[in-house]
């Protein structure tokens, strides 16, 4: 595999794996900064439920749009402009001085950051062969692990000590080298692009053909209650245990339940596509997976000021969900022609957003209605309760595995 720099695949994967990682940080960022937006802007109710689902709502919209492009003019493109346009994004965010220009460029930055995520995994089709790709996108979707254990407690430690500000400019500087690192990679080894021209007929024929499909059909299904279950469960998890900060150690200790939950989280993505290739399938740990990490969450709940059990009950959560998310997604990639990886990818991601935004939204309403987290922890279970039962019998029934 040829780069600028010659032949280095680590390059690839690196560049790869920083785009899905910078992705993922935006997601994340806002979670750790909204209890420190809230006073110095004065977020009510309703403006910080608008910080957090102006991202999702455009994000959605652009990996809906973006996908068909992506098959047309190939990944590495749209890789390069999206980390240039979400560094100018989160530049410009660092520097908003009111709610309107914080809710502005976190929306642009749902315009921005799609290119990126609905590129990794078509990149992935595109750079390596394919009896290697459930592995490296196990690598890859390590990147989501590994953004909660950076971002979550530098976030916090960076905004206590310093400002808001600093975790922005710092996921600036992350997209520039994103952008060099693409701007490396040389062309693609397995790429078969789209030929004919972008029109409506073929965004109708494109995710009409995904609908019908009775093994995508119920594949996203499945990816949308999961990420309900996760983001509802995670929207307003920092500001609760913030709540609670006292007895958990003020921010070092609410910092390390997101760093050993991280490194949890990173094992479970790099484990996850060896353990299908050695159980012969995905089901088994699809459903443990699920169910684990729904019942877990109750554990949450029940301990709000037990710093020990927090840190255990997020570290199994996050290897759980780090397990679901490649294996779903190698197996609905592998379900589509060379022709339509990009468009795949940005189904995928939309899937992402709207269980980001539901999640968010479920989520910030249990917690208003129950503060002691009870509620959100019992709508996480039933949810992750609901993916797996879908996925004993309708995923069995498509055979996706």
């Amino acid at each position: 595999m040829k780069t600028l720099l010659g032949d280095n695949r680590m390059i690839t994967l690196a560049a790869l794996w920083t785009s899905l990682f910078v992705v993922n940080a935006n997601i994340i960022l806002i979670l750790p900064l909204l209890p420190f937006l809230r006073p110095e802007f004065g977020l009510s109710g309703a403006e910080s439920a608008t910080v957090l689902i102006a991202y999702p709502v455009l994000a959605f919209a652009a990996n809906i749009l973006l996908g068909p492009f992506i098959d047309k003019y190939g990944p590495r493109r749209f890789l390069l402009i999206g980390s240039i346009g979400c560094a100018a994004t989160f530049l410009l965010m660092g520097l908003a001085e009111n709610t309107y220009l914080i809710i502005l460029w976190r929306a642009a930055a749902g315009f921005f950051t799609p290119m990126m995520g609905a590129s990794v995994f078509a990149a992935v089709a595109d750079y390596y062969p394919e009896k290697e790709r459930p592995v490296i996108v196990g690598y890859v979707s390590s990147a989501p692990a590994v953004a909660p254990m950076v971002i979550m407690p530098l976030a916090i430690l960076a905004a206590a000590e310093f400002s808001w500000r600093v975790p922005l400019f710092g996921l600036a500087v992350v997209s520039l080298v994103v952008a060099g690192a693409v701007w490396m990679i040389g062309d693609a080894e397995f790429s078969n692009r789209e030929q004919r021209k972008i029109t409506p007929k073929i965004y109708a024929e494109k995710y009409t053909s995904f609908a019908i499909n009775r093994k995508i059909f119920f594949g996203l299904f499945s990816f949308i209650i999961v990420m309900i279950a996760i983001f509802e469960f995670m929207a307003l998890y920092p500001d609760w245990l913030w709540e609670h900060a006292a007895a958990l150690d003020q921010s070092s200790g609410i910092s390390m339940i997101f760093l050993i939950g991280g490194i949890l989280g990173v094992l479970g993505a790099m484990l996850s596509g060896n353990l299908a290739k050695k159980l012969g399938g995905t089901k088994g740990i699809l459903i443990a997976s699920s169910l684990v990490t729904g019942i877990v969450t109750l554990f949450a709940a029940g301990a709000s000021e037990t710093l020990v059990i927090q840190i255990v009950v997020f570290s199994i959560f996050s290897f759980g969900r780090a397990m679901i998310m490649p294996l779903l997604i190698s197996s609905l990639m592998q379900e589509v022609a060379a022709t339509e990886r990009g468009s795949m990818n940005g189904f995928i991601n939309a899937a992402f957003q709207i269980g980001v935004a539901a999640g968010s939204l479920i989520g910030g309403i249990s917690y208003a209605g129950d503060s002691s987290y009870f509620l959100t922890a019992s709508i996480s279970v039933v949810l992750f309760v609901f993916a797996a039962t879908i996925i004993a019998f309708e995923y069995q029934r498509a055979q996706l595995n």
